[in-house]
């Protein structure tokens, strides 16, 4: 995979992890778009997402997306084997959580 990744190259790996933040981010609902930070950090999303983080992470889990959870914070990555379907999905479990 490091081979792939070094064939790939990095800058075009970051703008498709970029690419897909911003799918991801246009089909949030809009109160979930001010979580959406992507200044200063690498490709990885950290949203406070407060209550709504059990049934935020119980749809996620449902819909078999990998993710973390720390607290109320729930942290996505986006990844070459994923595409814009994926991220507009995964953008799906933040409309109406609770």
């Amino acid at each position: 995979s490091l081979r792939e990744m070094h064939d790939i190259g990095v800058p075009r790996i970051f703008a498709h992890n970029r690419q897909l933040i911003a799918v991801f981010s246009e089909a949030l609902p809009a109160r979930w778009r001010d979580e959406v930070r992507t200044e200063g950090h690498g490709g990885t999303l950290c949203i406070a997402a407060g209550g709504a983080a059990g049934p935020v992470a119980a749809r996620l889990a449902a819909d078999g997306v990998r993710f973390d959870r720390r607290g109320d914070t729930l942290r996505l990555s986006f990844h070459l084997c994923n595409d814009a379907a994926d991220a507009a999905r995964i953008a799906h479990a933040f409309h109406d959580p609770t």
